[in-house]
């Protein structure tokens, strides 16, 4: 989980830094072939049984989170950090539980608990102190 972290946190600021010089859609797919090849090999380890599992119904999902929300959610997420403050920005990423919460609630029904809410407010609140 550390290891991870570490990636994802120099994926972001490298990226950030790359976006003010690229495209942003550019910057993205990079970060997908770079994503892909460093997952290579424990893919073929652990992954290549399970996905051979996966009914053919289902890959078109998969596809679709796996290509399309990456493209357009990547690209859009650094075309906002080209134009603005990373640090502040990137506090911003944090607000997706809380947004996840409302979007369920919405859109699927989900009920929205007292724990749902007062994590929420939390997540809420810690992104007002980073902006202040």
């Amino acid at each position: 989980m550390l290891v991870a972290t570490a990636g994802v946190s120099v994926n972001y600021v490298g990226s950030g830094v790359l976006s003010r010089r690229y495209p942003a859609w550019m910057i993205t797919a990079y970060s997908m072939v770079i994503g892909a090849a460093v997952l290579l090999l424990p893919y073929l380890a652990w992954g290549l049984g399970p996905t051979l599992q996966i009914s053919v119904a289902a890959w078109p999902s998969i596809l679709y989170l796996a290509f399309v929300s990456n493209i357009v959610g990547g690209s859009l997420w650094y075309w906002g950090l080209a134009r603005g403050n990373i640090s502040r920005l990137g506090a911003y990423q944090f607000l997706q539980p809380a947004v996840v919460v409302v979007l369920a609630a919405l859109f699927l029904g989900e009920a929205i608990t007292l724990p749902m809410l007062l994590a929420s407010a939390l997540i809420l609140a810690g992104v007002a102190l980073v902006q202040r």
